[in-house]
């Protein structure tokens, strides 16, 4: 049973765009692959030779595991992983051999390497995906990702359906002396949700903390929550796939695409009610069904028109 829940889950993040590059540096040339010269020692080390933008290179195109360990080739390398924005997808950190479902041994082991590299990379979190990791962890994962400008964030819940993965304002408080602040993702742009939800009496407060979201995607759920208000003044595109509110208001003057994907599973009734509030740049909007959807735009309801 379990399985069945996780398939469609973890088909829809290998339909994600792939994680960027973590380092606007120049590609080293073929001209720059070095070979031994005659004579020297085999154990010499040629590679801390290299130009550094070449050895960031280098290190930003290796997973983040392989890439974290080059700290400890030697003094010249041991800045290099530490400058790059991270990019940090916690499936490449499971033991070897392991795939699909985890187990909780196995959960262990990533929770304990994200768990490192969070704290212990300084530099700006360009992408983190989180989809072979504890809900139990996130909290604290959450707080460290805002803390450090995550730009780019997945979250799959590797947990459902035995757990729910609510990402609650209470969730995303951080507690200090004297008062408590909903933590605030300044710089986040992409957030995609799957098994995982927002509230609806928190995802007000939620996309307020996030002013610059460009691209918003909530995969996998029915009628949870079952009222989305996305108030979000730079977003440009919401997805929801596979995913069926009972009502979705939409009031971004930004947004240009608007896409509800394979919501036919969900033959549930009442309709998702679609109500367009503000949206002037609106280019694209489906895909809609009559026995799925009803559309409406301001005090007008969009109807299908039957022909004889």
């Amino acid at each position: 049973m379990r399985s069945n829940f996780m398939v469609p889950a973890q088909t829809c993040i290998r339909f994600l765009p792939p994680p960027p590059s973590t380092t606007n540096a120049a590609q080293p040339a073929a001209a720059a692959v070095f070979f031994p010269a005659p004579g020297s020692s085999p154990s010499e080390d040629r590679n801390s030779q290299l130009p550094e933008d070449i050895r960031r290179t280098i290190v930003s195109k290796l997973p983040v595991k392989d890439g974290g360990a080059t700290v400890v080739l030697s003094s010249s390398w041991r800045s290099i992983w530490s400058s790059i924005p991270l990019v940090l997808d916690d499936a490449q950190l499971r033991p070897a051999g392991v795939d699909g479902h985890i187990e909780d041994l196995s959960r262990d082991v990533v929770w304990d390497k994200v768990t490192a590299i969070l704290r212990s990379h300084p530099a700006p979190f360009r992408s983190v995906r989180l989809t072979s990791s504890p809900t139990s962890s996130l909290r604290a994962w959450l707080r460290i990702m805002a803390a450090k400008g995550v730009k780019e964030l997945v979250v799959l819940n590797c947990e459902w359906p035995t757990a729910m993965m609510v990402l609650s304002v209470e969730l995303l408080r951080a507690a200090r002396p004297g008062h408590r602040r909903a933590v605030h993702f300044p710089n986040l742009e992409e957030l995609v949700l799957c098994h995982a939800f927002v509230p609806e009496t928190d995802i007000g407060d939620f996309l307020t903390g996030c002013p610059v979201l460009k691209m918003l995607a909530f995969i996998e759920g029915c009628r949870v929550p079952p009222y989305i208000d996305v108030l979000c003044p730079r977003l440009k595109c919401l997805l929801l796939w596979q995913f069926k509110p009972l009502k979705l208001t939409v009031d971004a003057p930004r947004v240009e695409r608007v896409i509800l994907w394979r919501t036919n599973q969900f033959f549930i009734p009442p309709r998702t009610r679609i109500l367009i509030r503000r949206a002037p740049n609106l280019r694209i909007l489906g895909y809609l069904h009559p026995k799925l959807h009803v559309l409406e735009s301001r005090n007008m309801v969009i109807k299908v028109r039957h022909t004889s």
